[in-house]
């Protein structure tokens, strides 16, 4: 089994989608649609792709020239407007010479009927097949469905259909895993039963289709954990001061990359951008690390190379005018390039630190509260008493003599939520009042209403909703540094189901599977006929039956509908240190921060 949800995609696209050509040395033109190019993007860069036999690299959706003595290779995903767009390449004319189509997911039969339809087409197509890929691994062990709108679709009365969409690509990520898992959810919450059962239908019919799918020594353990984002309001909300975290929070990343301004070498302010992935080394060893940590190793290693530089250069110097061998100076300038690429990479880190440290300095007041609020205790361990007090000194903050406001609407948003939760409600005159001194416009104050569709209670007055709660866990938080003792809720979730302590109440199991059963393998592989057209079907999976019997236990995938957060993201990680009875993987509907969190309540329909 894949220990790298990265690794498998990568697996899936260059043994399955693109082995045959590199096999036979046969050069292919590769279309992508949106979500194609998403899936693909994470794992891979242009000159990647372009290195295994494709000769073009083209968008789907842009004008395209006739190659028609080429042959093409379609990954998209079924959706109309992409195979609208592949039967007209072949209205009239031929633009390829033979055609290969994979599909990220599950190809509806109405969709097969147009294609099979197109005679100019179906006469061309030499490979047909799913290749489970309708996601996004946004690192080893996280991935994305990348539905923004899921949380909205949720609470929507049309969201049926969306529900279906969802399932087919969750279970994608299963059967690229090659589980065959127990499907748990979260009990009492409206319509994820629902959910659970297409995520278990779907399942079934993967399995039908692939009997080996879940086999193999552990896997019947395997669990897939459904979560909505009702199960945890804090984590969205609690400002998270780890490296990772805070800089997605607080900063102005998009699609990952990050843009600073460095000091070139004539002195002028030059603007870089780098992308944070986990081709960073320095980025995977230090993203969860508290913030003050991160910059503490950034610097220090920082400095390092500025001398290590300083003294290659001299080095450098010194062999030339002592007419050094031509060997000592060869493997000086060769290791050169090597320490300025190293100090890039540090320097980014090292803008990056900071600029994290500089918002930190701002909000530390404010996560001091947040903490004592979701902690319901001081740092000393003491019971909260003047909750009241401590959020209205947030919402009246002022920068001093220039009278600017401290913090931001979103901030004050986040902690009168937080003191909301705290209490479990407030009175509607105290709800008027703190919306009224926070100076919240009428969509901040109609989202902070909109928790109630998450079963917050927002009123005193109001009838609690909700299924059964879960017990936390017992933690030393005094270890914790005083403004991180937050542990998201999901965490909890993990270690119990690792443990086999989880709460039947609280994620009971669907149907007949509420305890690991021994299921038996077969052969692999089926086959689809759309009308007169034969093709093979499904694709192979991505880890070989060989593999699944060395790894001596299953899976644990955690899926959060409604989006997984930076700080949910990070607890995977550490709980794979210390425990190793489960793979561990996380995903979400979308990634989420807080800002992205509160602009979907905000989409919420009014509660």
């Amino acid at each position: 089994m894949a220990a790298s949800l990265k690794e498998a995609v990568s697996k899936r696209f260059l043994d399955d989608i693109l082995g045959p050509f590199i096999k036979s040395n046969k050069w292919v033109v590769l279309i992508l649609d949106k979500r194609a190019t998403r899936a693909l993007s994470s794992s891979f860069t242009v000159s990647d792709v372009l290195s295994k036999n494709v000769m073009v690299l083209e968008n789907i959706e842009r004008e395209r020239k006739d190659l028609p003595n080429d042959e093409a290779l379609y990954l998209v995903s079924p959706e109309e407007a992409s195979i609208d767009r592949i039967t007209g390449d072949f209205q009239g004319r031929a633009k390829y010479r033979a055609v290969h189509i994979y599909f990220l997911e599950a190809c509806p039969d109405e969709l097969f009927r147009k294609i099979s339809s197109c005679k100019l087409l179906s006469s061309r197509i030499k490979t047909l097949k799913e290749v489970d890929l309708a996601f996004i691994p946004i690192e080893s062990k996280v991935f994305s469905l990348d539905q923004s709108d899921a949380l909205s679709d949720f609470y929507s009365p049309s969201g049926d259909k969306y529900l279906e969409r969802m399932a087919d690509d969750l279970v994608t990520v299963c059967s690229l895993l090659a589980e065959y898992p127990h499907v748990r959810y979260r009990n009492g919450v409206r319509r994820l039963n629902e959910f659970a059962e297409l995520v278990q239908q779907k399942l079934d019919q993967c399995k039908a289709d692939n009997p080996s799918l879940g086999s193999g020594r552990g896997k019947d353990k395997s669990e897939l954990i459904i979560l909505d984002r009702g199960f945890d309001v804090v984590s969205p909300l609690v400002h998270e001061i780890t490296y990772q975290a805070l800089a997605y929070d607080m900063l102005d990343i998009k699609n990952d990359v990050y843009s600073y301004k460095a000091e070139s070498i004539g002195g002028a302010e030059k603007k870089k951008e780098v992308i944070l992935n986990e081709n960073d080394a320095i980025w995977v060893e230090q993203r969860h690390l508290p913030i003050n940590e991160a910059i503490d190793k950034v610097t220090t290693d920082y400095n390092d190379f500025v001398k290590k530089r300083k003294m290659m250069k001299q080095a450098i110097t010194k062999a030339t005018s002592d007419n050094s061998e031509v060997k000592d100076m060869s493997r000086l300038l060769k290791e050169y390039p090597q320490y300025q690429r190293a100090l890039a990479a540090h320097s980014t880190h090292y803008h990056l630190a900071r600029d994290c440290n500089k918002q930190l300095d701002r909000i530390a007041p404010l996560c001091a509260v947040e903490q004592d609020l979701v902690m319901g205790a001081t740092a000393r361990g003491e019971p909260l008493r003047n909750a009241n007090n401590l959020v209205y000194d947030i919402l009246f903050s002022k920068k001093g003599e220039s009278s600017g406001e401290v913090y931001s609407e979103s901030d004050k948003f986040r902690v009168l939520a937080l003191y909301i939760l705290y209490n479990e409600g407030i009175p509607n005159e105290d709800f008027r009042k703190m919306v009224e001194y926070a100076k919240l416009d009428k969509e901040y104050r109609q989202a902070l209403i909109n928790l109630q569709h998450l079963g917050v209670t927002i009123l005193k007055d109001q009838k609690k909703k909700g299924g059964p709660g879960l017990k936390r866990i017992d933690r030393n938080w005094q270890d914790k540094y005083q403004i991180a003792r937050w542990t998201p809720l999901v965490q909890d979730v993990i270690e119990y189901a690792m443990d086999g302590k989880l709460d039947e109440s609280y994620c009971p199991y669907l149907k007949d599977r509420s305890r690991p059963l021994q299921r038996s393998s077969g052969s692999s592989g089926a086959s689809k006929t759309a009308e007169s057209v034969k093709w093979d079907w499904r694709g192979g999976g991505a880890v070989s039956k060989q593999d699944a019997k060395q790894q001596g236990e299953g899976s644990l995938i955690i899926y959060i509908l409604g989006g997984v957060t930076y700080s949910e993201m990070r607890t995977v990680y550490e709980v794979a240190k210390t425990k190793t009875s489960h793979e561990l993987f996380i995903g979400g509907s979308s990634i989420l921060t807080a800002q992205k969190f509160i602009s979907d309540i905000k989409k919420l329909p009014p509660a």
